[in-house]
């Protein structure tokens, strides 16, 4: 429907949740729609898990176009996307669903492990919904922290589950990275392995000369 200014209230019944993981990075839940009384599984996740679990038919060109300029605009401004999704059930699999997860939470031993697979058999073949994007600011004295580490010449990492553009921008923002770095950027482990090894080795020299602090990012 289209959206207005008019506040719409709905409530919802959630049968099950299925939580967020770090593996996952997504969560969902099974509700009955109180418009249509169908059984949905709403999911919302990171990016790359999301796309990867909707079903292809429902994909359009032109609106996965405009949603890779929309997560790249994001990640640029140093911000967290998220992506919504949802597939209709019909009753034989809301029932089946909601049994398969009860038995997989009775396992006392892969509890975890059993629920995640269970709950990627059914998130697959989702219809994307939105985007939607979140500004997570820094806690108090994180740079004057960093500062501090590097006085110390205490080397530091930064570890996250973030989009590449995103990690950079964030940190430039805590100020872990400056423009006065020389860069080196890497995608998966065969790049960083090379930027480890032999781009390093070939500008090592070059670089201690100009004097310039480096970075790695991948």
């Amino acid at each position: 429907g289209r959206l207005t200014d008019v506040p719409v209230k709905r409530e919802y019944k959630i049968h099950k949740k299925i939580p967020f993981t770090s593996d996952r990075a997504r969560m969902s839940v099974l509700i009955t729609d109180p418009d249509d009384g169908q059984y949905k599984l709403y999911i919302k996740g990171a990016d790359s898990k999301i796309k990867a679990l909707l079903d292809p038919k429902q994909k359009d060109p032109e609106a996965m176009q405009k949603l890779e300029q929309f997560l790249n605009k994001a990640s640029s401004q140093g911000l967290r996307t998220l992506l919504m999704a949802c597939r209709v059930l019909d009753y034989e699999e809301f029932d089946k669903i909601q049994s398969d997860l009860r038995e997989a939470e009775a396992d006392v031993v892969n509890a975890k492990e059993r629920v995640a697979e269970i709950s990627e058999e059914y998130e697959k073949g989702v219809v994307l919904l939105g985007a939607t994007c979140v500004e997570d600011k820094l806690q108090e004295n994180v740079c004057e922290t960093l500062e501090d580490f590097r006085r110390a010449n205490i080397k530091v990492w930064m570890l996250t589950g973030d989009k590449l553009e995103t990690a950079k921008n964030i940190g430039f923002s805590c100020k872990l990275l400056t423009k006065e770095m020389f860069i080196f950027q890497a995608q998966g482990a065969e790049e960083a392995k090379e930027v480890f090894t032999e781009q390093r080795v070939k500008d090592n020299q070059d670089l201690m000369k100009q004097g310039k602090p480096r970075a790695i990012v991948f």
